[in-house]
């Protein structure tokens, strides 16, 4: 991968020129007259663009750019900005790197290609704007909970929250269901709600705390639990803060009568490596939620896979969700988008029996 994409290293070794360049290109003579504080926000966007284009051109993920595209649209338009202003900066990009072509490090084909990916990205914002879908959303087990839930937390009533998932407790609902039908809706809908501009970042950060609290009271319950002798550790790649997602799924096998080992958020390559040597697990799991994540993990896996660690490998996120195919582009041994699911498929891994649960 490293020699087919020495055109993308050459860009992002210059990354921070062609970003100046870009924001110079859109703000004109105005660029020295723009706040500190605008600018570097300014820089930081343009940079958060460039790196998920890099990475769908280095995965070569179009449904991933393609992805990436409509949520930025999206959260463009729901926080007031002009809706021409995602296409107004990919136009100052494909400006900028024209004039980088030098037919050695980056070659007309390779400026083609990035127009090729940019032109398709904007192609399907137009198409789902032109079919988007009014149907309602479909009745979940725990759905009156769910909003009750919602209310409590974004009223920044986590004791309500609390108290409701404790009164669910004490009427027999199945952990396992607060997992699958309250706790992981309830993180979607808030990010959700970030995106289309209905709550803020510390509301956002609040809600997930508080959630994060609230699934702590269930410990000692989900630790009490008979355990079978099989471990699944688990990572969050480095770099990555988003780490929501897999403590859950580790909280739910724990429930499933697994073991599980999980080593947090943003973890050093070298960390991870040390603790599968030292505890050998029956699988691995690798969380990346960030798109421009993604070759971290496939760094790790390379890794893993030189030190002779012949241990199945999983992987999941955001990312792997929308692009069913990715997780074969990283060199794991597979994915599972749902709690349900990826139990399934580490029971299958390593030749157990699949319980009804």
């Amino acid at each position: 991968m490293i020699n087919r994409f020495l055109w993308l290293e050459h860009l992002r070794r210059h990354r921070s020129r062609i970003v100046a360049a870009i924001i110079r290109h859109l703000h004109d003579s105005d660029v020295h007259l723009m706040d500190e504080k605008v600018y570097l926000q300014a820089m930081n966007d343009a940079t958060f663009h460039l790196d998920n284009l890099f990475t769908s051109l280095e995965i070569e993920s179009q449904t991933l750019f393609n992805a990436y595209t409509q949520w930025a649209n999206d959260l463009l338009t729901h926080s007031n900005a002009s809706s021409a202003t995602l296409s107004d900066f990919f136009e100052a990009v494909m400006e900028v790197l024209l004039l980088e072509v030098d037919d050695i490090h980056f070659t007309t084909a390779h400026y083609q290609r990035i127009e090729e990916i940019i032109s398709q990205g904007f192609s399907q914002i137009k198409s789902a704007a032109g079919s988007a879908s009014s149907a309602g959303t479909p009745a979940t087990p725990l759905q009156d909970e769910l909003k009750r839930y919602t209310q409590h937390l974004l009223a920044s009533d986590r004791s309500g929250a609390a108290k409701l998932v404790q009164q669910l407790i004490q009427d027999d609902v199945d952990v396992k269901d607060l997992y699958r039908h309250l706790f992981h809706p309830f993180q979607i809908e808030l990010g959700r709600l970030w995106q289309t501009n209905k709550i803020n970042v510390a509301q956002e950060h609040f809600a997930t705390a508080a959630t994060q609290y609230i699934m702590s009271l269930l410990y000692e319950h989900i630790l009490s639990l008979p355990k079978i002798d099989k471990v699944f550790l688990a990572t969050c790649v480095s770099g990555e803060l988003h780490e929501m997602g897999i403590r859950m799924v580790c909280d739910y096998l724990e429930c499933c009568h697994w073991n599980t080992h999980y080593l947090g958020a943003n973890m050093p390559e070298s960390a991870v490596i040390q603790a599968v040597m030292e505890r050998q697990p029956d699988v691995i799991a690798i969380s990346c939620t960030m798109m421009y994540h993604i070759p971290k993990a496939s760094h790790l896996i390379q890794r893993l896979r030189k030190a002779d660690i012949p241990i199945p490998i999983l992987v999941g996120g955001y990312p792997f969700n929308i692009d069913p195919l990715l997780w074969h582009k990283t060199g794991a041994t597979g994915t599972a988008g749902s709690f349900d699911a990826i139990y399934e498929t580490i029971e299958v891994l390593t030749g157990g029996e699949v319980l009804e649960i």
